[in-house]
């Protein structure tokens, strides 16, 4: 399984995933790729993700290619993703 983690749209300043929760996923066996940047308005740079095991992935990669995508504000994305793809968030 891959989860994808998109970064919000501003005023938003929290992301769907902390790099403690990614490690924990890397550690079941779950591939997590972020968005770039994604973590920055919650003061988590990449550099944080990449040492937790996610890969780095532009928005296109990560719509196109994962299983879930976690997201704060999903209605702002739905329109962009693939039709078998999950979207969680917050409603």
């Amino acid at each position: 399984m891959i989860i994808g983690v998109l970064k919000e749209q501003s005023p938003e300043t929290r992301v769907s995933l902390t790099p403690e929760v990614v490690q924990a996923l890397v550690k079941m066996k779950v591939n997590v790729w972020i968005e770039t940047g994604a973590g920055n308005t919650a003061f988590f740079p990449d550099q944080l993700y990449t040492d937790a095991g996610a890969m780095l992935k532009s928005a296109g990669e990560i719509v196109q290619g994962v299983d879930l995508i976690l997201a704060i504000n999903p209605s702002l994305i739905e329109s962009s993703v693939k039709p078998s793809i999950v979207l969680m968030g917050v409603y």
